[in-house]
């Protein structure tokens, strides 16, 4: 099998639809016979998300963007699918994108290389095709891709749906249910069967119209600016959400990640928000769960790197309507490890699931009333030179007329049946706004 990565062509100023028309010259003019091919072409740089409405409905759709917004990808289309670890082993450039199952292995979970890419960074944008498989027909794919976005790319600043009519609200556990399930959890605490557990609550709704992704998305990311914003688009549905919460990066063998747990809701008054944010610091029940998610993140990053270390005391991580308490955690990926054993080491983390994590999921399959999907689960992308995977939260599953929002709260020794309820509610809020804005 013959390997090729061309590399990117000199930035020019290209208008309009010119980078994708540029992309199209440069497929069909690269060598024929390498059976694994990525073309690249420099452009402006500019959000590939303004890009998202050219890609035909029925077409694969990745995206997701950094919380520091210096590095944003957008994907149409499956050229290949891989595993993690694959994933991580591939060519110099090469990104595959994806969102994972909660419950899914690393081993089985897969990410994806599109057939067109679309992506920004802090120093420049670039256009590129992926062609994998037998020449030719690889070549055809990517070019009648882009030939439906050239001819779609008029309505790229179209108008879109406007806000939805809500018509039915469904809630798996109600609040009975919740105070049942609830009471199974603390139970299982008190016996020593875990020390830990986070629960979810699902809420489905059911508009008149179908909700627009894009629009659902633009919401998140103008409520919650520094945020890890993604959208992911397989069959006839679409999992969106705008995340605060970073499962790991890796920049070469330089790995960090995170540890966030103990919730308050923000005040719009500059010292009642000051005095949360303290009463949120000294809490002894919070602090005892985000140590729970510290201790649990140093240890897994102790099995797969060198070096680990963490900030201490944490601090507080400032959203838009919440706070969080936030530790710092970092090491160096041992040489004979990769992203596949980060996964395989870091998810699910406490914040998502309890501890110890066996134990947790058990209970959680026996209480919860519902399957997870992509909800707490590794989203982003993966490459050889590095790898970016946020925690798939702060989210919804849109698939036509039907949302499945999904938020949940740790519990610990001590934890209140109501004010958990009111911790899934604050955080089910922002994207209940986004969804169905008054």
């Amino acid at each position: 099998m013959t390997l090729a990565t061309l590399p990117p062509r000199p930035a020019a100023r290209f208008t309009s639809v010119e980078p994708l028309a540029r992309l199209r010259e440069a497929v069909l003019a690269a060598p024929r016979a390498a059976e694994r091919l990525r073309v690249a072409v420099d452009c402006p740089a500019v959000d590939p998300l303004t890009w998202a409405r050219a890609i035909p409905q029925r077409a694969a759709l990745a995206y997701f963007a950094g919380r520091d917004g210096d590095d944003a990808v957008l994907g149409a289309g499956l050229a290949e699918v891989v595993t993690a670890g694959a994933a991580a082993r591939a060519a110099a450039g090469w990104r595959y994108c994806g969102a994972t199952g909660f419950d899914d292995r690393p081993e089985v979970a897969r990410f994806a290389a599109p057939l067109v890419e679309i992506g920004v960074t802090a120093r420049r944008g670039w256009v590129a095709a992926y062609l994998v498989g037998p020449p030719e027909p690889a070549r055809r794919r990517v070019v009648a891709l882009i030939d439906r976005m050239l001819a779609r790319a008029a309505d790229v600043d179209g108008t879109s749906l406007g806000a939805p009519t809500l018509i039915g609200r469904v809630e798996r556990p109600d609040r009975a249910g919740w105070e049942r399930v609830m009471r199974r959890a603390l139970a299982a605490i008190a016996a020593g069967e875990v020390g830990k557990v986070v629960l979810a609550r699902q809420v489905e709704l059911t508009f008149a119209d179908p909700v627009d992704p894009m629009r659902v998305l633009a919401r998140l990311a103008a409520h919650e600016p520094r945020s890890f914003r993604f959208a992911f688009r397989r069959g006839g549905s679409t999992f969106v959400g705008a995340s605060p919460e970073r499962l790991f990066v890796r920049r070469g063998r330089e790995v960090v990640s995170e540890a966030v747990a103990g919730t308050r809701r923000r005040a719009a008054d500059p010292a009642a928000d000051r005095a949360i944010g303290a009463g949120l610091l000294a809490a002894d029940k919070d602090r005892r769960e985000h140590a729970f998610v510290v201790d649990a993140v140093t240890r897994s990053l102790a099995c797969v790197c060198d070096a680990v270390s963490t900030t201490s005391p944490p601090t507080l991580m400032k959203l838009g309507t919440l706070l969080h308490l936030h530790t710092r955690a970092a090491g160096t990926l041992r040489v004979g490890h990769d992203d596949a054993d980060l996964l395989r080491a870091l998810h699910p983390t406490p914040a998502m699931c309890g501890w110890p994590t066996p134990a947790a999921r058990a209970l959680l399959r026996e209480v919860e009333p519902f399957a997870r999907g992509s909800y707490a689960a590794p989203v982003g992308w993966i490459g050889r030179d590095g790898a970016e995977l946020a925690v798939g939260i702060r989210a919804v599953e849109l698939s036509g007329r039907v949302a499945l929002l999904t938020a949940g709260a740790g519990v610990v020794r001590g934890s209140d049946p109501d004010a958990e309820w009111g911790e899934t509610e604050a955080k089910l809020a922002g994207v209940l706004a986004a969804v169905a804005p008054s």
